[in-house]
């Protein structure tokens, strides 16, 4: 009695597929609008929880912003997604240490539904806003410039009068 040889049967059992590396990327990116939304309904309930129990919240909110840092940067350097989105997660990032006052929880509601519904748009207002603040703070620190020098030579002016 013959055995059949095992490397011929190992062949038709297993047939040699070959994977490409480039298609082993983990699934670490959620959609935008979820990441977003995610993003302002936890800071929503952490400021709900400052709210009820009086605790300070900081810490879990650092910790929550940096791991979506950390989540989102091994995402860019697995699959080479655009700056914008990146632009729109800190974004959100932002508006849930800035937002997450007991005062602001119906606004973050609404932004929440703003934000998941039109990103691109938040990400224009968002360049937009930090342009315009440096662009305010230029003004601003020539005018202080020019207030400080006439402040100086009306003193000077007084004092040698």
């Amino acid at each position: 009695m013959e055995f059949p040889d095992s490397s011929q049967t190992d062949r038709e059992i297993i047939p040699n597929v070959s994977i490409p590396l480039s298609s082993c990327s983990l699934p670490i990116h959620l959609p935008l609008s979820l990441s977003l939304s995610l993003s302002l309904s936890l800071s929503l309930s952490l400021s709900l929880l400052y709210t009820n129990t009086n605790t300070h919240f900081l810490p879990i909110l650092f910790f929550y912003s940096s791991f979506l840092l950390i989540l989102f940067a091994s995402d860019f350097l697995l699959n080479k997604f655009h700056k914008k989105i990146y632009l729109s997660i800190y974004l959100s990032i932002y508006l849930s240490i800035y937002l997450s006052i007991p005062v602001c929880s119906y606004l973050f509601i609404y932004l929440s539904l703003f934000i998941s519904m039109y990103p691109y748009l938040c990400i224009y207002i968002y360049v937009s806003m930090s342009y315009l603040s440096i662009y305010l703070s230029i003004y601003l620190s020539i005018y202080l410039i020019h207030l400080s020098i006439y402040l100086y030579l009306s003193i000077y002016l007084s004092i040698s009068i």
